[in-house]
């Protein structure tokens, strides 16, 4: 015999309603005592941690927890019955956390009432990380107390934003670089170096030096599933130049990187809390509408990147968020090559605090639900289960709880 939960869906929002059943399949007659389901939110922790030995530490700052109870035995009940249920995912944190969580710093969100976390799981070597929402179906047999079949079912609940985000925010970095070459000197062709040519250019103190700095607008923050802008720009240094006509720059590559950091936060000897975090790079691969590597693009004192390298960052990069024990952040690198005077020099920009956010729009979004304080709710039972065999529903022995039910 076997216990199901029955959803039309597996994604939804803060403050929309889940329905389903929970259902009894199997070729036998069970013995039900209880039935119940449970919808859990919670933000999960496991560390490595090194004192005399490996151990492994976990944390768990609860976001909400609901109960619905489905039915009350004792009674011997045939499979193919089903019973309804019915939730609402709160706008905001309704769990009563321990003093602990609530009096850490270092970027995590302390607030009681904070607003829902998205769906989240991260891990390294060392080290997982998890926001999870769960529908926990628990039957209990009336002939056995031991006997006890439990089932989950994960649903996600996607990242929104409540920021606009009309327009580009950025933030500017600067790299200067320094070009010495034959090549910068005046009516000098293309020609390959002779012997003697090459001989000199071994002294660089004697070759023409062209300084430019390159300037790189980086955006602040970026939207999932929109383009990422990007300005590239170059000023020519004529003082500390010894080279007599300025160069032209060339991009040759350009390769752009999203740098996502996992802290967590977990009780360390003495219930002081410790924070570790891992860092990984995530490639943004470029659609070039003219390639780079082929046809290299002039660099001018405005060059819009984003008009040859269209970046879409993807939607499944869960976007900037901080809960009581897990935060995510990010970093924006960006590593190009350009060509100056057949030379090929380097640079690399950071935007250190770059603000991912969420493709969709939620205005408002705390304001979608409101449900009561209460680490553990049990909502009203619903309706005794039954199905096409039976000419009127099992008797439902119990009494209505009467503790606080989510208001709508």
């Amino acid at each position: 015999m076997s216990v199901r939960i029955n959803i039309s869906q597996s994604w939804f929002k803060s403050g929309s309603s889940i329905s389903g059943t929970v259902s009894l399949h199997g070729d036998e007659d069970i013995d039900i005592n209880t039935l119940n389901i449970r919808f859990v939110g919670s933000c999960d922790t496991q560390i490595d941690v090194l004192h005399d030995e490996f151990e492994k530490v976990q944390g768990r700052a609860p976001l909400f927890e609901y109960m619905q109870v489905l039915f009350k035995g004792p009674r011997t009940m045939h499979p193919g019955l089903s019973w309804p249920f019915h939730f609402t995912i709160p706008s905001h944190s309704v769990a009563n956390q321990p003093k602990s969580w609530l009096q850490q710093k270092q970027g995590f969100n302390i607030d009681p009432s904070q607003d829902l976390p998205p769906s989240f799981s991260d891990q390294c070597v060392h080290g997982t990380a998890r926001v999870t929402y769960t529908l926990i179906a628990t039957l209990t047999s009336w002939k056995s107390f031991t006997a006890e079949k439990v089932v989950h079912k994960t649903l996600t609940l996607p990242p929104t934003r409540d920021i606009e985000a009309s327009s580009p925010s950025f933030i500017q970095r600067t790299q200067t670089l320094t070009c010495r070459s034959l090549h910068l000197q005046p009516q000098r062709d293309d020609k390959p170096l002779t012997f003697k040519e090459k001989l000199i250019a071994k002294r660089t103190s004697k070759l023409p030096a062209a300084v430019f700095n390159l300037h790189m607008l980086l955006p602040t923050f970026g939207v999932t599933r929109q383009h990422l802008p990007m300005i590239l720009g170059i000023e020519h240094d004529s003082d500390a130049s010894t080279a007599t006509m300025l160069p032209i720059v060339l991009l040759k590559e350009c390769v752009v990187q999203l740098l996502a950091t996992t802290h967590v936060q977990y009780p360390g000897p003495k219930n002081l809390l410790e924070v570790q975090g891992w860092t990984t790079s995530h490639g943004l691969s470029p659609t070039l509408s003219s390639e780079v590597s082929r046809k290299p693009i002039p660099v001018t004192e405005h060059t819009d990147l984003s008009s040859f390298l269209q970046l879409v960052i993807p939607a499944y990069h869960v976007p900037n968020f901080s809960t009581f024990n897990v935060r995510r952040n990010y970093q924006l690198r960006i590593q190009i090559s350009v060509e100056c005077a057949q030379k090929t020099l380097k640079a690399e920009f950071v935007a250190e605090n770059f603000t991912l956010l969420a493709a969709d729009y939620m205005p408002n979004r705390g304001a979608t639900a409101e449900v009561s304080n209460s680490t553990v709710m049990e909502q009203e039972e619903g309706a005794p289960g039954y199905d096409d065999r039976d000419d009127v529903p099992p008797p439902y022995e119990g009494q209505s709880s009467s503790l606080p039910s989510a208001r709508h």
